[in-house]
């Protein structure tokens, strides 16, 4: 069950960056995450953010996050 949650969360975060509106609110979850010392979200954000690159990079929204 944990993982399955894990994985909804991973689609939900990649799909917020992939999002015309969603990718101004992504640069504000990392960096809140940040200042806020939530270390383990932090992390979980940038690892998600890493990994969808290339997918990023594909759409217009998403070459303007990175």
């Amino acid at each position: 069950m944990e993982k399955k949650n894990a994985t909804k969360k991973y689609k939900v975060f990649r799909d917020l960056m992939l999002d015309p509106f969603g990718n101004y609110v992504v640069p504000k979850l990392i960096e809140r995450a940040k200042f806020f010392g939530l270390m383990k979200h932090y992390d979980y954000l940038v690892k998600v953010f890493s990994e969808s690159t290339d997918a990023l990079k594909k759409v217009k929204h998403g070459r303007q996050l990175m």
